[in-house]
């Protein structure tokens, strides 16, 4: 595969070549619609969607019934669409957990990727995990790889989660430089209590010695394959 000027040249065997363009053109689909959420996300996701518009048609519903002068069948209808709101709420939270976890599964708590996360949630999460981090032992700081995204899937002018992750991190007086577009690296302090070093324990007293009237004891390069067989340009 080679690259130049923006166009992909791909050379090889005919399978080879197929396999090779079906890949870059995953990655650049990929690129243009990214899926953030991951499959357990994106269920949950639906899940909190759903329920939302079911609160709010049973509101509508129980104006209609306010308004035609039935209270008792308005009051149930809001006690339904509270409910089916309260459900909203623990699918959201369920979704930014499963959300996390997709985006940062395996990588340790030095990354942090809020891709996928709404505002609120991606604030609750990087306030958790600088809580986390601040437990170390005071003097071990951690520098944290903090990705807010640099917003380039936002509406014009509605960039909200990196101006808002960037608003902690001054509240909380960190220290932080750019990354990257899209991520910071954030030096996060240890506030715990320093490991105290272990109490040497006290000799013990020691008896007059007695004598003893007994005998004293125990004194190669990876090969490169080219071939010409067949050739795609992208």
């Amino acid at each position: 595969i080679d690259v130049q000027d923006g166009v992909v040249k791909i050379v090889g065997e005919e399978a080879d070549v197929k396999k090779a363009r079906a890949l870059i053109e995953k990655i650049i689909a990929d690129q243009a619609n990214p899926d953030y959420e991951g499959p357990e996300g994106k269920r949950l996701r639906g899940e909190a969607d759903a329920a939302g518009r079911r609160r709010d048609e049973l509101k509508a519903e129980a104006d209609v019934k306010f308004q035609s002068g039935d209270k008792d069948a308005g009051h149930k209808l809001m006690a339904e669409a509270k409910a089916a709101g309260e459900l909203m709420h623990a699918k959201n939270k369920e979704a930014a957990a499963a959300i996390v976890k997709n985006r940062n599964e395996g990588k340790g708590d030095a990354y942090l990727d809020l891709h996928g996360l709404r505002t609120e949630e991606a604030l609750e999460a990087t306030n958790a995990r600088f809580d986390q981090l601040e437990t170390k032992p005071e003097g071990n700081s951690t520098g944290l790889e903090l990705i807010p995204g640099a917003g380039h899937h936002s509406a014009p002018g509605k960039i909200a989660l990196k101006p808002a992750c960037e608003k902690l991190l001054i509240e909380r007086r960190y220290k932080y430089s750019d990354a990257s577009a899209g991520s910071w690296v954030v030096v996060v302090p240890g506030k715990g209590n320093k490991s105290a070093a272990p109490a040497h324990a006290p000799a013990p007293h020691s008896s007059p010695e007695k004598k003893s009237t007994g005998p004293a004891v125990g004194e190669a390069p990876k090969l490169k394959k080219e071939s010409t067989g067949c050739c795609a340009i992208m």
